[in-house]
């Protein structure tokens, strides 16, 4: 099979939920803030539109010089500064508190506090200090990352040397979702080393749900051949894949489970670099190095967190393919032998 994948254009998304955009640079187009509301979208003339490129690297410049930037910046380069926040995170305290928590001497704690009020992060009542709203909405974020880097280290591993291009931002976000996963290694291929760990966790599967851009006939005869009756089995692959399973007589296969299983395929538009086994008990994840799988090593999550993960990444991909009538693509008609 080929794989095609263009190594000169790289495109870096940027979720704009998370940008202040009161801070960005937005005399490019010649708008102030308050601007904002009174444009009418749909009668733009778009003739009247600045013709400058509007580069990835424009974006990153305008990120760099926003106020949100330098002050996450100010923030992580100061261990005091981290711990004040992720401190009055969890509860409002007062200076005793926060002492005994962070284990700093008053005047050094005092210092930190005028700085990150100065930012209006924090605020006092009283005797008592306790995060704005904005240093809420900070410190969650901080704590994600902290999150995300701490389990991406755990598995660093896996993730050092695959492709990770097809997990989109919004999950990569939530990484931390998958921090009990285990990181499996085997010569032989995991489908062919653990199958029989497999095996047993599709037999507790009452709802499976595969994404996949290779055809794994190991993995797939295991699903197939140990399906109890009212489960449920929904396949997201591509044009490639379904025709190497018509082919080979897959359908037939198919077709002879749909009585008592409910069986639905998607087919995706274009090509994907990662392979999902997303049930609703665990989920596996393997991912390609290069412009090859690399069935050698796995990542396995039972937690509830990381099957909500696997299912929300399935769903993902599935808002974007199209469902295939079974009998139809295959060329199977009733009394066909």
């Amino acid at each position: 099979m080929v794989y095609y994948e263009d190594d000169s254009i790289r495109y870096k998304e940027v979720d704009l939920e998370e940008l202040d955009l009161e801070e960005l640079n937005l005399k490019r187009n010649n708008l102030d803030v308050t601007d904002l509301n009174e444009i009418d979208l749909e009668n733009i003339n778009h003739n009247n539109i600045d013709s400058k490129e509007i580069t990835n690297e424009n974006i990153e410049e305008d990120i760099r010089n926003s106020k949100v930037f330098k002050d996450i910046k100010f923030i992580l380069t100061s261990e005091l500064r981290t711990k004040l926040l992720i401190s009055l995170h969890s509860s409002k305290k007062n200076l005793k508190s926060i002492k005994n928590e962070i284990d700093k001497p008053s005047t050094a704690i005092l210092s930190g506090i005028r700085q990150l009020k100065k930012l209006k992060l924090i605020k006092k009542d009283g005797r008592i200090y306790s995060l704005s709203s904005n240093g809420m909405i900070l410190a969650v974020n901080i704590i994600k990352l902290i999150e995300n880097t701490h389990y991406v280290n755990d598995n660093y591993d896996f993730w050092v040397c695959h492709k990770i291009k097809d997990i989109p931002d919004r999950f990569l976000k939530k990484i931390h979702y998958i921090h009990n996963a285990k990181h499996i290694s085997c010569e032989s291929g995991f489908y062919t080393e653990k199958s029989d760990e497999f095996l047993e966790l599709i037999l507790k599967s009452r709802k499976i749900k595969i994404l996949t851009p290779i055809f794994v006939e190991v993995q797939l005869n295991i699903v197939l051949n140990n399906l109890n009756p009212n489960r449920t089995l929904e396949l997201i692959t591509t044009e490639e894949i379904l025709d190497f399973m018509r082919i080979h007589g897959q359908g037939y296969k198919l077709l002879s489970l749909k009585e008592d299983i409910d069986i639905k395929i998607w087919k995706f538009p274009k090509d994907f670099k990662l392979f999902l086994s997303s049930c609703d008990n665990f989920l596996s994840l393997g991912l390609f190095s290069n412009e090859h799988y690399d069935d050698s090593t796995i990542l396995l999550d039972e937690s509830k967190n990381g099957v909500k993960w696997g299912l929300a990444l399935f769903e993902h991909y599935k808002k974007d393919a199209e469902l295939i009538n079974i009998e139809e693509y295959f060329d199977i008609f009733e009394g066909h032998e």
